[in-house]
Order: structure tokens, then C-alpha cells, then sequence
């Protein structure tokens, strides 16, 4: 009986852990984007504190749940991109952006948003080179 109730213990711990991990990633995902609208991105505003200590706890803990892994590889893409915004590493950032294209279907919701933001603006940076240079 001892055992079965390690058993169930075990699970339980798991579980709580699996949870601790995709709520802690989903919420460092879901703050701290760079602020601003296309063209008026704050490239400076990104915030990596909490991201890094949530993918820190991620690999301590483990991700031992197939949505914790996807959280865990959001918030590392999510990690590097606001990485390439902070040292306005265009093309750093476009490689962040093709990765993630790459790897879309293992993406989170939350992530995605962020993503599609960063898109954007580099798509209108391009556009604001293209004509700069064609003047």
C-alpha cells in the first residue's frame, strides 16, 4: 500500500511541477514585449528578466509534459528575439522569426502574438530601406 501511494505521490509531484512550468513560461511570455505599433517599436523595451528566471525554473524542474516542452521552446525563441530587439540585431532577428516559422506548430499562443509583432515591423523596416534606397 506504501508504494502505491509513493506511486500516486510521485505522479502528483509531476504533474504539480508540469503546471508550475507552463504557468510560469506562459506569463513571462505573455509580458514584457517591446511596446509600440509598427514603425513606433520600442526596440529598447523589451524585458528578459522574468523570461530568463521562468526558463531557468523550466530547466530546473524539467518539462516533463509535452506542454511544458512547447512552452519551454516558445520562451526560448521568445528569449532570443527580444535578445535581437535589445542590440537592434535586425537580421538576428529575422533568423529568430524564420526559426520560428520553422517550428510554428510547437508554438504557444501566447508566444505567437509577440512574434507576429516583430514581423511586422520588420517587414516595415525593409520597406522603409527599400525606399530610402530607391530615392
Amino acid at each position: 500500500m506504501a508504494s502505491v501511494a509513493r506511486g500516486e505521490l510521485s505522479i502528483i509531484q509531476q504533474e504539480i511541477a508540469a503546471w508550475q512550468v507552463t504557468e510560469s513560461l506562459n506569463a513571462a511570455v505573455s509580458g514584457g514585449m517591446a511596446v509600440g505599433g509598427v514603425g513606433e517599436l520600442d526596440a529598447s523595451s523589451p524585458q528578459v528578466e522574468i523570461l530568463d528566471a521562468s526558463i531557468a525554473t523550466a530547466r530546473n524542474l524539467g518539462c516533463q509534459t509535452r506542454a511544458a516542452q512547447r512552452c519551454l521552446l516558445s520562451a526560448m525563441i521568445i528569449r532570443r528575439l527580444r535578445g535581437g530587439l535589445l542590440k537592434a540585431d535586425w537580421q538576428f532577428v529575422a533568423q529568430v522569426l524564420e526559426q520560428a516559422d520553422e517550428q510554428e506548430r510547437d508554438i504557444v499562443p501566447a508566444a505567437k502574438v509577440e512574434l507576429e509583432a516583430a514581423r511586422n515591423e520588420l517587414k516595415f523596416r525593409r520597406c522603409m530601406a527599400l525606399l530610402r534606397h530607391s530615392i
